[in-house]
């Protein structure tokens, strides 16, 4: 892919860079302090800059490197996904912000590569390895290299943090991760941001893409400690401060442990990894400003009401529920959840003893198991045998659903016997023994 990047870019007789990700990590495995051989596995996007149209290189690139092509021409950014791969084409620009926390006026008029490193935001990001013309060459020109060697994140001036608030959910990500300690400058200037509530200026769209960025990394729960220790959580909303005291990093662990067990569950809803893990993080706030604080850091209506569900069967379902009840007593007690709240509720709980573990057995039974179990006669067929049209035929289903559950019928043979035999109780809605002790 490289070769193909340089050579589309001779034939347009334009310069570009590796840009991102990719050049930090290279050094990265240079310096061992990550292994090479999962560089590629990890790391399946590539981020090129372009000395002049991005769009237009993006196109003659697309000629000898097929895939799927999507251009953004008031951006001048184009993206180019083949072979699983993503590479994301800039031009080179010359950013400004009218105020805090707005997205920035964008300038990419003659603008050198060099001149691009300098609005972004940390060192170890302002890192360039140039493809075309001088292969190969490095492009620092802030010593990102040197901090990435030293493991120092720095930002590349004092208003950094202001103009761009979500450098704050940044710097806690790349630290974490890349083990490396906040300069003092920087850590001056990420204080006084919080201080100076410059989190108020981003909207909640963009707070939840950080937090989905956070709970997609490694040291996830590591990084939600952080953020309630520095401020951020508390500054996003009053009711997310001191939630990581509620909680461990090995119970965090615990969480990603469950998740990688219970992989067709996840499959079979629509929820995310980094959800689970942000639902699991925030399940000791109090229900009076739960909703407020997940409107306020941008989490869907939809996801907000299967966490309010999850929290409510985890409240006031596990002392009634037991892997050792009937089945059917088991989907009597859940089956008016969404499945989603169920499995995020399953997924979440964090057993403390014998009864926790048996409430969990019995959540996971529902989602593979109870929740699949239906009748085998339509309700065609049991107005047929006898059951009058109605409120009686979804009795009916019910009834031989659970007959089925608990495992008193199994064949579709017994379920006519069983309806037979109500409508000869003339108890349609009622099972043959509830009927006979009349």
């Amino acid at each position: 892919m490289l070769d193909r990047l340089r050579s589309a870019a001779q034939r347009c007789s334009l310069r570009i860079a590796l840009v991102g990700g990719l050049p930090r990590e290279i050094l990265r495995c240079q310096s061992s302090q990550r292994a090479r051989e999962n560089l590629f596995d990890e790391l399946r996007d590539i981020d090129v800059v372009v000395e002049g149209d991005a769009v237009a290189f993006a196109r003659e690139l697309y000629r000898n490197l097929p895939g799927n092509l999507v251009v953004n021409e008031d951006f001048h950014t184009a993206t180019l996904t083949t072979d699983g791969v993503e590479i994301d084409l800039t031009s080179s620009r010359r950013e400004s912000y009218a105020a805090p926390g707005q997205l920035p006026d964008v300038d990419t008029g003659g603008i050198r590569i060099e001149e691009d490193l300098l609005r972004r935001d940390f060192t170890i990001n302002s890192i360039a390895i140039e493809i075309n013309p001088d292969h190969g060459a490095l492009l620092d020109p802030l010593g990102g290299e040197a901090d990435l060697r030293g493991r120092v994140l720095r930002i590349l001036h004092t208003a950094s943090f202001h103009d761009d608030p979500t450098r704050l959910f940044r710097s806690l990500r790349y630290s974490i991760r890349l083990n490396a300690t906040l300069e003092e400058i920087t850590q001056q200037s990420f204080h006084r941001a919080i201080e100076e509530s410059m989190l108020d200026t981003l909207s909640p769209e963009r707070v939840r893409y950080e937090l989905e960025c956070i709970g997609r990394e490694e040291r996830w729960h590591e990084i939600w400690a952080v953020m309630d220790l520095s401020g951020i959580l508390h500054s996003l909303h009053e009711a997310l401060g001191g939630i990581s005291a509620w909680w461990t990093l090995e119970q965090g662990s615990s969480l990603d442990i469950v998740m990688r067990n219970q992989q067709r569950v996840l499959q079979g809803t629509a929820l995310e990894p980094w959800l689970v893990r942000l639902a699991w993080a925030t399940l000791s706030m109090r229900d009076t400003y739960f909703e407020a604080a997940m409107q306020r850091i941008g989490i869907f209506p939809r996801h907000i009401r299967s966490m309010v569900s999850a929290r409510h069967i985890l409240i006031s379902v596990p002392e009634r529920l037991s892997s050792e009840m009937p089945p059917s007593r088991i989907v009597d007690l859940l089956e008016h959840f969404p499945r989603e709240a169920v499995a995020l509720a399953m997924l979440i709980h964090q057993p403390v003893d014998d009864r926790g573990v048996s409430t969990r057995r019995a959540l996971l039974n529902y989602l593979e198991e109870y929740s699949q179990v239906h009748p085998d006669l339509s309700g065609h067929e049991l107005i047929k045998l006898g059951i009058p049209a109605g409120p009686a035929i979804g009795e009916c289903h019910r009834r031989l659903r659970d007959l089925r559950l608990d495992g008193h019928v199994t064949t579709e043979e017994d379920e006519r016997i069983v309806v037979q035999r109500m409508v000869e109780l003339g108890k349609p809605g009622t099972s043959p023994d509830e009927g006979s002790s009349d």
